[in-house]
């Protein structure tokens, strides 16, 4: 017998670039659900995969949202049977920001219904615990919103309120702000909250301090501009910062466009080091002087000596490279 029909081919794509981001819990059910999609079944049954994995049916439907957000299956329907799947090329697949639904505006039936979820109990107590107040009917309308619309864990609901805390900022406004935007970006565990705060924290202030920024948060735009740098293109700190000092003395302020235009040309040119920076430059200064015209003769230079004897002439030359240096970045940029 074909030694194929006893295995079942998993994406290198799934295993190698969405495993290691994802909860444990999701990858095991994606894994016996793409087994179950390879052997012909039109339908997971999101109840028999919590009886086998001993977990809740709601876990089992938050896995499959999850995997569904980050483009390796599409829920095609929903019915009492349990979720038709069509499972999607992962090497096709590119990273999305997921699209987030509205909260609900739960009644205080929907939230004794829910409160029969072990997990909306410990949800509960965990906010009480950590703002050290009993929860208001609005307050624990917002959290289950941000549990079970949002699909945010109990786990990395604790580890953002104690962020929040930290910052001062616990209004219900901000929650919901910070919420959603953890939402969006498909943090799911603990760990992936705390490198997200530390990333926020750390390396996003210092890129704003080398622009001259300071006092507030970086904007969605700022962020996405600095994730690139940062997780994309990989450039350490010290290039950025020289990116930053670049545009600064280029444009007088702050402004991520045009030092996003600097790391595009660098990643184009393969440069990741000051010292080849460095290189670059001199190799761009020595062409522009291959580009000047040829020396006068020997008798001319008096005569130019005694026309121009008050002209300084090396100082004008530093300040039109300068110039034509600044052109020429503005240039490539642009392209």
């Amino acid at each position: 017998m074909d030694k194929i029909l006893f295995t079942t081919g998993i994406p290198n794509e799934f295993i190698d670039v969405h495993m290691p981001k994802a909860n444990p819990t999701f990858s095991v059910i994606y894994i016996y659900g793409y087994r179950q999609y390879a052997k012909g079944a039109a339908v997971v049954c999101c109840e028999e995969m919590a009886d086998i994995f001993d977990i809740t049916i709601k876990d089992v439907e938050k896995a499959w949202k999850y995997w569904e957000k980050a483009g390796l299956v599409e829920i095609v329907s929903k019915g009492d049977n349990g979720l038709e799947l069509a499972f999607l090329d992962a090497r096709t697949v590119k990273p999305k920001k997921a699209q987030i639904k509205e909260i609900t505006e739960y009644s205080l039936h929907d939230i004794e219904v829910h409160l029969k979820d072990k997990e909306v109990q410990r949800l509960f107590e965990v906010v009480h615990i950590l703002m050290g107040k009993p929860l208001t009917d609005a307050e624990r309308q917002m959290y289950l919103g941000f549990y079970d619309d949002l699909g945010l864990s109990v786990n990395v609901i604790s580890v953002m309120l104690e962020y929040c805390i930290d910052k001062n900022k616990t209004h219900n406004n901000y929650l919901r702000t910070v919420a959603r935007d953890w939402a969006e970006r498909g943090i799911t565990t603990e760990e992936e909250a705390e490198n997200y705060i530390d990333l926020f924290n750390n390396e996003y202030r210092v890129i704003l301090r080398n622009f001259g920024v300071s006092g507030r948060d970086p904007i969605e735009k700022e962020i996405e501009y600095m994730q690139r740098w940062l997780k994309e293109d990989g450039f350490d700190m010290s290039m950025i910062k020289l990116a930053c000092e670049k545009t600064i003395m280029n444009k007088g302020s702050a402004n991520f466009a045009y030092a996003d235009g600097i790391f595009r040309k660098w990643k184009k040119d393969n440069i990741h080091t000051a010292e080849q920076v460095k290189e670059l430059e001199k190799t761009y200064y020595d062409n522009v002087k291959s580009t000047r015209k040829p020396a006068v003769g020997a008798k001319d230079k008096g005569k130019q000596r005694a026309k121009f004897q008050n002209y300084e002439g090396r100082k004008w030359d530093y300040e039109k490279l300068a110039q034509m240096e600044n052109e020429y970045l503005d240039r490539k940029i642009a392209e």
